[in-house]
């Protein structure tokens, strides 16, 4: 779950003796991660949007959100519209909770598996993501939005080339030497584009134990004609977001370690954190993680200056412990053979 432009990306089992640019131009283990654009994330983000969630309304896309606008405008009284409108209220609905359900959805907009009230996410609870699922299937067949996509599939297109050229750069092999252990199942990478500035980190849980990770990034560049402009500027977006992958069960396994010291170091940054939607410690802390993780992919493959930049950046947006937490993981890569696993580590970030 994150708004921010960090950083991101998943896994190779290939031998740790490799350097880091043979690394690079090896595909991931686990299969080529390719770029999507994914129906059932824009229509959930037509719906928030249709719904008034401020977040889905940044229009950096303009040309696109005001296709969204003149085609399905006309449904903004349509029950999903107004049932996304009750959840909201009722459940804090909104941001990562959006993408949270779309992918708990198949592509014909079915459950993957039964809903809990922890899945797809905690804040829909079982009842209102099953409603909103039928609604949305519902909202889907009635506005017949399989014609809007398919009237936009080549830019659709247009947009994953752009991103594919991105992926390519990320070093995929640093994850498995970093971490030491990899997160059991796939890893996609999809674009949302009426998500602006705003990119996610949900994934799926099926009670077999298979997982699927995502990261879900936004278009908040565009070129000259209006299309997203997918730069370099995004790599640290896409490493940023499947750095949750690897750090997000890890903590919440071990969330009691985290209990005694988290609200004293969360409260003097509180406000900063929730204007960034990092509304508890809990979400705060994982964020620092992943953050550090990400400086220490930087400095391992830019060096220290860049790093600085990146923790610098860091700094300004309020995680004021992240120059500590960075050396703290560098002592963990540097003493491997007493910490073999990000895992066997969190003792010690925990304190």
């Amino acid at each position: 779950a994150t708004i921010i432009r960090s950083l991101v990306s998943i896994v190779a089992l290939f031998l740790l003796v490799f350097n880091a640019a043979a690394q690079a131009k090896k595909a991931p283990a686990m299969g080529t991660i390719k770029a999507a654009v994914d129906r059932r994330i824009e229509l959930t983000s037509i719906v928030a949007r249709l719904a008034e969630y401020g977040e889905y309304k940044r229009d950096d896309f303009k040309s696109y959100a005001a296709d969204v606008d003149e085609y399905f405008g006309k449904y903004r009284s349509h029950p999903a519209i107004e049932f996304a409108k009750k959840v909201r209220e009722s459940n804090g609905i909104g941001f990562d909770a959006v993408p949270s359900l779309a992918v708990h959805l198949r592509p014909d907009l079915s459950q993957k598996m039964p809903f809990s009230d922890a899945a797809p996410e905690k804040r829909w609870g079982k009842k209102d993501a099953e409603e909103f699922a039928r609604l949305l299937k519902q909202f889907s067949a009635d506005t017949k939005a399989d014609a809007f996509f398919a009237s936009h599939d080549a830019m659709y297109k247009a947009a994953e080339e752009r991103m594919q050229k991105v992926i390519d750069q990320v070093d995929f092999a640093w994850y498995q030497k970093f971490y030491g252990e990899m997160p059991q199942g796939s890893f996609n990478l999809y674009i949302g584009l009426l998500n602006g500035g705003m990119n996610f980190g949900p994934k799926v849980v099926f009670p077999d134990g298979k997982e699927e990770f995502y990261a879900i990034i936004g278009a908040w560049q565009m070129d000259a004609v209006g299309m997203p402009n997918f730069t370099g500027d995004f790599l640290p977006t896409i490493i940023h977001e499947f750095n949750h992958s690897f750090i997000n069960h890890l903590y919440y396994r071990s969330e009691s370690l985290f209990a005694p010291s988290g609200p004293a170091i969360y409260k003097p940054v509180a406000a900063r954190m929730a204007r960034q939607a990092y509304a508890e410690y809990k979400i705060t802390f994982i964020e620092s993680m992943v953050r550090a993780a990400v400086a220490r992919y930087v400095f391992d493959h830019q060096g220290i200056e860049k790093a600085n930049s990146e923790l610098i950046e860091q700094r300004n947006r309020g995680f004021l412990w992240i120059d500590e937490l960075f050396t703290l993981m560098g002592t963990y890569e540097n003493n491997r053979k007493a910490y073999p696993t990000f895992r066997s580590f969190i003792p010690v970030i925990a304190g």
